[in-house]
């Protein structure tokens, strides 16, 4: 899902990513403040999308209970260091907007390598957690009706190999009883 997000962005908006007039911006548009991308990227993958400029979020599709969007908000020290500073993606739970999410940032670098900024996209937790349930639903009631229709394979054939041992059997003595006959 993640590379359905970047080739998204990378196709709505050409060009290298670059901090101009205080904005971050994919070639010559600005990110900051515009949700377009981040609403495509959840309307195509049911992820949840944030674009920081350094560590300052500047567009999101997480929306707050009151409907507002945390824009402006700081990532933690955590994601800073790991993502930022080292430049290494960062895999983890965290809380955004009252939301408990599993979120996965990677950094967002300039034409000449330095880290300008972040991408994080992930899902909220409890709609996983609903989503495993459900899953394991699903298995469990698959495995039932296999086992079902194992079991009643089984008796179809073990009644049918009785009759035909039972048949043959028959079909023996008939045949035992004619030659005895002659």
């Amino acid at each position: 899902m993640f590379q359905l997000g970047e080739m998204m962005i990378n196709e709505m908006y050409k060009g290298d990513w670059a901090i101009s007039y205080n904005k971050l911006c994919k070639g010559s548009h600005s990110l900051s403040d515009d949700t377009v991308i981040a609403d495509k990227i959840s309307s195509h993958t049911g992820l949840l999308s944030t674009i920081f400029m350094m560590d300052t979020r500047v567009t999101t599709n997480i929306s707050k209970a009151d409907g507002t969007k945390p824009i402006g908000a700081k990532a933690s020290s955590e994601i800073v260091e790991t993502v930022l500073k080292q430049g290494n993606e960062y895999i983890g739970e965290i809380t955004v907007a009252e939301k408990k999410c599993i979120e996965k940032y990677i950094p967002l670098k300039d034409k000449t390598g330095q880290t300008i900024g972040m991408w994080a996209i992930g899902f909220e937790k409890k709609v996983s957690v609903r989503q495993i349930a459900d899953l394991r639903k699903a298995i469990s009631q698959i495995s039932i009706l296999a086992i079902l229709v194992a079991f009643g394979a089984f008796l179809f054939l073990s009644v049918k190999f009785v009759s035909d041992i039972r048949n043959y059997n028959v079909c023996l003595s008939t045949r035992v009883s004619e030659e005895s006959s002659y």
